[in-house]
């Protein structure tokens, strides 16, 4: 696998192993971009790997406008335009959390 050097993309806080470097700039490979942008983005909140993913998203979904419709399709069916549609469970009345329920005591 081939992972180049991140000279001209700022991601604080995020770049910790090779893995999260490709899954970010993998769109920019993906459609032969990689000299042609500078990528800066700041993420807070979840976990390393959602925050990749995030960011991932973000730059794909920035690069429509820079690609013509063929690769665009190309795109969408790779799965890059797709955003994850899991999101944070409310907190339920009656329980201590979305699912967990108080302990229950007979006595």
């Amino acid at each position: 696998m081939f992972i180049p050097v991140l000279t001209k993309y700022f991601i604080p806080n995020l770049m910790i192993q090779p893995y999260y470097i490709f899954l970010v700039i993998f769109p920019l490979i993906f459609t032969g971009l990689t000299d042609a942008v500078d990528v800066e983005a700041i993420v807070t909140g979840g976990g390393v790997t959602s925050q990749a993913g995030a960011v991932r998203w973000g730059i794909a979904w920035g690069l429509r406008s820079f690609v013509n419709s063929e690769m665009l399709e190309k795109m969408r069916v790779a799965g890059l335009l797709t955003k994850d549609p899991r999101s944070r469970e409310r907190k339920k009345p009656g329980q201590e959390g979305a699912r967990r329920k108080f302990t229950w005591k007979k006595r």
